[in-house]
């Protein structure tokens, strides 16, 4: 049996693939002859750019930048 596991985030709590992942756990318990496609998804929102990262071999880059008020801050993209 194939099966398509396509979740968005959980927000604030777990991101896409971690859902993912989970949800196949749960299922592999309970079939365990299964197959999976993991294909974590987003809606254009938080989430969206690890999405992409994760499918296309991405890494996060960190840079020192500003906040609104010119606070010092470390952001990633």
């Amino acid at each position: 049996m194939q099966i398509l596991i396509a979740p968005d985030k959980f927000k604030e709590s777990l991101a896409a693939q971690e859902v993912a992942y989970a949800i196949r756990d749960g299922v592999s318990a309970v079939l365990p002859q299964a197959n999976f496609d993991i294909v974590p998804v987003a809606d254009g929102g938080e989430g969206t750019a690890g999405i992409f990262l994760g499918a296309l071999g991405g890494e996060w880059v960190e840079a020192a930048t500003h906040d609104a008020v010119g606070r010092p801050i470390t952001a990633s993209y």
